[in-house]
């Protein structure tokens, strides 16, 4: 199966994204830069959450992000999404991998080291991480892990490691660095004035991690482009008129725009 975590996992949330359909979030993260995009929904009808499924798959498919659902194997199938999101008190992997086949993405949250080296027996593709720092996102979470044990956590496992828990903007270089394939966030990104421009300042934030900083990082189109390599190149502008140049623009004549159409 082809698949690689990308640097930054979203995870969506109507409350904290003041929106009323996962659709609409996902509009944002793609327009952000996301190629990856985690569903998350406890509260929703089933049937109503089945409709907006259907229309985000629809979008992500002609837009190649993979979209990961969490808990719900029933819904991933119906819907036809690429994986499902599993916890310890859900469907146990191997069960799930039993009824989802061989072509679906699995991943598995752990907590303690004990469960990360338990994992390495189950047929996931990667594993979740955490809380690595305090969160609000989840009324019972778990203890705090912390850096160091994400760095063991990130050595003991077998499958790529995405941290989780309380990931702002200044936490995604720390995570990374101890060894975490990628940084799942959530409040930090959805409780933003712009979810899409608050995607391109994480993107920007693992890059620059990765060495990708030459003198100045130029605009976030570069960004997304060295983050995630396999994402479609924004489209090329169109030239200024040589008769009405632009006098309000501060971008240079001919340089593409870091905002997906």
């Amino acid at each position: 199966m082809g698949f690689e975590l990308p640097p930054i996992y979203p995870v969506t949330d109507k409350r904290l994204a003041r929106k009323s359909t996962h659709l609409a979030i996902l509009r944002e993260l793609w327009r952000g830069g996301a190629s990856l995009v985690q569903i998350r929904d406890k509260e929703t009808p089933v049937r109503e959450l089945l409709r907006d499924l259907l229309r985000c798959r629809e979008y992500a498919e002609a837009r190649n992000v993979t979209l990961i659902l969490d808990d719900r194997c029933d819904l991933t199938l119906a819907a036809g999404l690429r994986g499902v999101h599993l916890g310890q008190d859900d469907l146990p992997p191997a069960e799930a991998r039993a009824l989802l086949g061989e072509g679906r993405i699995i991943g598995y949250s752990t907590h303690s080291l004990a469960q990360v080296r338990r994992a390495r027996a189950l047929p996931v593709q990667y594993i979740g991480f955490g809380p690595v720092f305090a969160t609000a996102t989840k009324a019972l979470a778990d203890p705090v892990t912390g850096l160091e044990k994400l760095r063991r956590a990130c050595r003991a496992a077998s499958a790529p490691v995405v941290a989780i828990g309380g990931i702002g903007l200044g936490q995604v270089r720390p995570v990374l660095e101890a060894g975490a394939s990628s940084a799942a966030v959530i409040s930090a990104l959805l409780s933003a004035p712009s979810i899409a421009r608050q995607m391109e300042r994480f993107l920007q934030a693992a890059v620059c991690h990765r060495g990708v900083t030459g003198a100045i990082i130029q605009d976030a189109a570069t960004v997304i482009a060295a983050a995630t390599p396999a994402l479609k190149a924004p489209p090329s502008p169109r030239r200024p008129s040589p008769a009405a140049p632009s006098s309000g623009s501060r971008r240079a004549p001919g340089r593409p725009s870091p905002w997906r159409r």
